[in-house]
């Protein structure tokens, strides 16, 4: 998630389409800023992924819907980002509102920490992203010379077979 004002000096849109990015979540560039979002991404390939938060006024919820491509990032909590012990009661009904708007696929995260979590989550959206949690486990082994193999043990059997069972 890199930030407009320092992706053109440190990371250049043409790096990320030559590395296989399909699209990017610039945090600090509003669709309202439409010229530079089509700037960037059409001369480049790049997907306007677009954040909605549980604040997002639903007249704005409308206009970030309408402007995203490739899928939605629904931030499901207000505050700081990291695991948390539990899950914030709206997320069903946040999406279903955003769903009205578009019909991108939903991805819900912030705070999503455990397999349990990201099954229960699964229930109501498109995708799942457990962010801080493997961020958790990147400080746990980063050392470790096997550390791919940790994140993946984490992410492939039960982040995996909890969401797959979702239903």
């Amino acid at each position: 998630m890199p930030l407009w004002h320092v992706l053109p000096r440190f990371l250049l849109p043409s790096t990320l389409s030559n590395a296989g990015a399909g699209g990017v979540l610039i945090l600090d560039l509003p669709p309202d800023e439409a010229a530079r979002n089509a700037e960037l991404m059409k001369s480049h390939s790049l997907l306007a992924i677009r954040l909605i938060a549980p604040i997002t006024p639903p007249e704005r919820m409308e206009l970030i819907a309408k402007s995203a491509e490739g899928f939605i990032y629904y931030v499901s909590r207000q505050g700081v980002t990291g695991e948390q012990t539990s899950l914030s009661a709206s997320i069903g009904s946040q999406v279903l509102e955003i769903k009205s708007h578009s019909n991108l696929p939903i991805a819900v995260g912030f705070g999503i920490s455990t397999p349990e979590q990201a099954a229960e989550v699964a229930k109501e959206c498109d995708a799942v992203v457990v962010g801080s949690a493997i961020v958790r486990r990147i400080g746990e082994f980063g050392a470790h010379t096997d550390l791919n193999s940790e994140i993946a043990a984490f992410v492939a059997p039960p982040i995996a077979r909890a969401i797959k069972q979702r239903s």
